[in-house]
Order: structure tokens, then C-alpha cells, then sequence
């Protein structure tokens, strides 16, 4: 029985196409956002394998372990390549202040708007 490969085939999609439709909102900010961006990418390309993966296991009805074992080389790799893939930081990096939602996910120097401000006011 894939009880747990089911459940993904039928909404791992939605999850995906989030993630892509946050790739899509980040264009707009253009270079102030490259990183961040590819992060993303690679993470709707781990999501889309691991959906695709599971509706191949539903359709030719194959154990829930296959699943797992992909789902676990699938966080190898994330974890290998974290610096990559998850850029996002929740804290500015120069004052440990909290970010809103729009630096963490739409600017790549993981700074909060004051200590860019003054970045840019000592490099002027």
C-alpha cells in the first residue's frame, strides 16, 4: 500500500508550483535578488523530483520505502549544498535585528534596511 506516496503524488504539485510562483515574484527585484533566486529554483527542482518520484511509484504500485530513500538522498544533497540552497537568514547579518519577509526572501546581503542605509551612506 503507498498511503504516504499517494498523499504526495496528489499535493506535492501545489507545493510546487508555490515555489515556483515565488521565483516568479523575486524577478521583479532583479539583481538584488540572484541568489536567493537559484535557491529557490533548486528547491522546486528537489520538490518536482520528489513529486515526480512519487506518482512513478504510485502508478507502477512500488513500495513507500522507495519514497523514503529518495526523500533522504534528496536532504543529502540539500545538506550539501546549504550554502546554495538555503541562503534565506531570519537575523540582519551586522545587527542581528529582525528582517521582514521582503529582505529575507527578496534581497541577497541579509542586511535589514538600516545597516544597508549605512552601508551605503559609508561607501558614498
Amino acid at each position: 500500500m503507498t498511503l504516504i506516496s499517494s498523499f504526495i503524488a496528489d499535493n506535492l504539485f501545489y507545493v510546487f508550483l508555490g515555489v515556483v510562483a515565488l521565483t516568479l515574484f523575486q524577478r521583479k527585484y532583479g539583481k538584488n535578488v540572484v541568489k536567493k533566486r537559484m535557491a529557490i529554483l533548486y528547491i522546486a527542482i528537489m520538490v518536482f523530483t520528489l513529486h515526480i518520484s512519487a506518482v512513478l511509484i504510485v502508478e507502477f504500485e512500488l513500495s513507500d520505502s522507495i519514497l523514503l530513500i529518495w526523500a533522504a538522498a534528496v536532504a543529502v544533497v540539500f545538506y550539501y549544498k546549504r550554502d546554495k540552497v538555503f541562503p534565506f537568514r531570519y537575523k540582519c547579518v551586522s545587527c542581528s535585528s529582525r528582517m521582514s519577509f521582503n529582505e529575507i526572501f527578496f534581497d541577497d546581503s541579509n542586511m535589514c534596511e538600516s545597516c544597508r542605509d549605512k552601508l551605503k551612506k559609508a561607501e558614498e
